[in-house]
């Protein structure tokens, strides 16, 4: 590839001292041959600083970002894309694998794509493989529709490269998922490419962030997953797109879901327009096995339940 643009391998890392040099020694092992780390850590209390500036002191390309506390993940990633230097970023999760092509392949199937992923094989904590991949569980989305995304997400940030100029503007990073985001951004603005090609090994593990939260099932996590569904489809529907009054409308029918003890406008929608709306999750589900959790209004069963369901 002659003059190959500086890819920003921008990692960003909390207490990942156990996967995190398998993970570095992989990034380091990229045929790729253009491109530089931006470490950007979030207040680890363990030995991750220490194995980060062990890596840092060997290779120039490594450059780690002043410590700043602990802001969550959506905070960190924001950082460290911030100080990223290259025309496209690769975020990055501190304990996966990278196959050495991955860089390298996803460029050659960038094309004029604002986003392109690939598909990723699942390995546990001690690296062995669960004998899926996520193109077995989710459907890919790509194009440039983003109504996809409104309520479904194939494209995760350990998979992706992104054109770092979509985060200016309304493509600023909102406190919803940064990946989720970056994909419906790119979405509207241009399209969402798709390799289907296993190049990285995603490991799913109790510690991690994402697993961590899915196990939780205490009413303070539902609030949490309930607020985050809010604040991403509200920036969703301020967004200035092709199909702005759709993601409008949407975000206007859950919030009369949520607001209500009933109402069927939500549950309607979804049977109806699942292929569009949920396009990721029907990989595994009917339109009708997502629609019926709305056939009572959320606060009906917070009347019902106020043990399960939050407030």
């Amino acid at each position: 590839m002659n003059n190959p643009p500086l890819v920003s391998i921008a990692l960003a890392t909390f207490n990942g001292e156990k996967f995190l040099a398998q993970q570095m020694d992989s990034l380091l092992a990229q045929d790729y041959s253009n491109f530089e780390i931006i470490v950007s850590d979030d207040g680890s209390t363990d030995a991750t600083w220490q194995i980060l500036e062990r890596y840092a002191s060997k290779d120039q390309r490594i450059r780690l970002l002043t410590r700043n506390g602990n802001h969550g993940i959506i905070q960190n990633f924001a950082h460290c894309f911030s100080a990223c230097r290259g025309e496209l970023i690769s975020p990055c999760d501190q304990d996966d694998i990278w196959y050495p092509s991955k860089t390298r392949r996803l460029i050659e199937n960038m094309k004029d794509a604002l986003l392109v992923y690939c598909n990723s094989r699942l390995i546990d904590d001690k690296g062995r493989p669960s004998g899926s991949t996520l193109a077995d569980t989710l459907n890919m989305i790509q194009g440039n529709d983003p109504r996809p995304f409104l309520f479904s997400n194939s494209v995760l940030g350990h998979a992706m490269i992104f054109r770092k100029h979509i985060l200016n503007g309304y493509g600023a990073i909102k406190m919803v998922p940064h990946d989720w985001w970056l994909a419906f951004v790119a979405s509207n603005l241009n399209y969402v490419a798709y390799l289907d090609e296993v190049l990285v090994d995603y490991r799913r593990h109790d510690a991690s962030i994402t697993q961590a939260a899915a196990n939780n099932h205490s009413t303070s996590q539902r609030k949490n997953f309930l607020d985050e569904d809010a604040l991403r489809l509200k920036a969703m529907a301020e967004f200035p797109g092709p199909h702005q009054a759709y993601a409008r409308k949407a975000c206007d029918t859950w919030l009369a879901w949520y607001h209500s003890y009933f109402n069927l406008s939500m549950f309607r929608a979804v049977l109806r327009d699942a292929p569009i709306t949920h396009k990721a999750l029907l990989r595994k589900k009917k339109p009708l096995q997502l629609a019926i959790k709305y056939l009572a209004g959320h606060q009906l069963k917070r009347l019902l339940r106020p043990n399960f369901y939050p407030k």
